[in-house]
């Protein structure tokens, strides 16, 4: 299993302008409800809201991995979001997130949804990497170094 799996280039917003958290948070429902228009939402931002408010998935090193089950979705998917200059997310080291994976899965792919923000979580240990990818700018190029660095930890 492979994130690239579950995330292909129209996924990848690369400039994503947003003022702090709450902004974001309505501004990628907003987005995700437009791209999968069976995702109502109203129940897309709470959930995600109540996620934020369970404790911050702003796991450090400027990288967040909001995530939610969401009704509508026919599989899951995971939206890579990059804003340059980042914004507060409340994450565990205080500074700024650049880089957002927000997973969404369907209700009943809990074991997937959990091997997924696992293999997140492996994937942005690479300090490197992270710098790399939140620095540019181009979807096509953001989904080529994401596919390299998953390919060196295939299962």
């Amino acid at each position: 299993m492979k994130l690239t799996d579950y995330m292909d280039q129209e996924l990848i917003y690369a400039d994503f302008n947003a003022d702090d958290k709450p902004g974001f948070l309505a501004a990628i429902a907003d987005l995700v409800s437009e791209r999968f228009p069976e995702v109502n939402r109203k129940e897309l931002y709470e959930k995600l809201n109540q996620r934020e408010a369970a404790g911050s998935t702003g796991i450090g090193c400027g990288v967040a991995i909001p995530h939610a089950m969401i009704d509508g979705l026919s599989k899951t998917v995971c939206i890579l979001i990059c804003i340059p200059r980042g914004i507060a997310f409340d994450s565990i080291d205080q500074l700024p997130v650049r880089l957002i994976f927000l997973l969404l899965s369907p209700p009943g792919e809990t074991g997937l949804h959990i091997k997924l923000l696992a293999r997140i979580a492996r994937l942005i240990k690479n300090e490197d990497f992270i710098n790399s990818v939140a620095v540019s700018c181009d979807p096509q190029e953001l989904h080529r170094q994401i596919a390299m660095e998953d390919n060196r930890h295939v299962e």
